[in-house]
């Protein structure tokens, strides 16, 4: 839809881009085939779009012929959504704050998703990324739209400022690429930056997925970036013993005095494994 549909569209149902959600409409049709393209969707997947918004990419998502789960935060656009996918069988709308849902909410036992795709929230993306990781890590793939002053978070390496648990959690889940900058104008309203469409692809070989417990271990390794990993894992609150603790350095092969901000993401999983003594089995529930 271009933005001329977009006003249209929300002046039919009364609707305005709300800051306190992070709205900005995709109104370029070229730029919303080229992302749901990108996803490699198949027609026998089950996707996961976040914030659909007034649906640019929903309805591209559908043509896919692919089962859609659109989760939207935003009672106001519960109405438009339902009009405009209303005779699309493989639709289903979840109206839901992403942030709080639960996979036995809406996923029947034993059905996987298969691709997440979204416009991402500028404002919640580090805790919606994480999330999709927690709890969508089975996913074969994961395509999102960012601010693209945030990507650095997500694509620093060791030894550099922006590196951290969101670069750590992103590298362990795949494979990560930088596809095509989006420009304000493709937007209504028009965000102040510019945007990013990025890509991750599941590591297959790792046969593991990413646990809460997993995550909650690594940021407190970053909680205090000029401590060492051993210091922040005392101050934790995990009751670790300088004795486990000086153990799982050893088996691991990583120093004690090493910081957080100079380890590989496998060190950070070799580390948890010696300590947790759980290896292969770390994600299962």
């Amino acid at each position: 839809m271009n933005r001329k549909e977009v006003v249209e569209l929300c002046n039919q149902y009364g609707l305005k881009a709300r800051k306190s959600l992070g709205q900005n409409f995709l109104c370029n049709d070229a730029v919303a085939g080229r992302i749901v393209d990108s996803a490699g969707i198949r027609s026998q997947d089950i996707v996961l779009e976040i914030g659909p918004g007034i649906g640019a990419l929903t309805e591209f998502i559908l043509d896919t012929g692919a089962n859609v789960f659109s989760s939207e935060i935003d009672e106001k656009l519960f109405p438009l959504l339902r009009d405009r996918f209303s005779d699309r069988l493989n639709f289903s709308l979840i109206e839901s704050d992403f942030l709080i849902l639960k996979r036995d909410e809406w996923l029947s036992p034993g059905q996987n998703i298969d691709i997440i795709i979204s416009n991402l929230p500028y404002y919640v993306m580090t805790p919606l990324i994480i999330k999709c990781l927690e709890d969508y890590s089975d996913a074969r793939k994961m395509v999102f739209m960012i601010e693209e002053d945030a990507s650095n978070r997500i694509f620093a390496v060791p030894e550099t400022k922006s590196y951290g648990p969101l670069s750590v959690l992103t590298s362990i889940y795949g494979s990560k690429s930088k596809l095509f900058v989006v420009d304000q104008r493709s937007f209504d309203p028009q965000p102040q930056t510019r945007s990013l469409v990025i890509s991750f692809d599941k590591n297959e070989d790792l046969k593991r997925n990413i646990s809460s417990r997993f995550v909650m271990f690594v940021r407190h390794c970053f909680a205090m970036r000029r401590k060492t990993i051993h210091k922040n894992l005392i101050a934790s609150g995990l009751n670790f013993s300088n004795d486990l603790l000086s153990e799982a350095f050893l088996h691991s092969g990583i120093q004690e005095s090493s910081r957080a901000e100079a380890m590989k993401p496998t060190d950070f999983l070799s580390l948890y494994d010696c300590l947790f003594e759980e290896n292969d089995t770390m994600s299962l529930e």
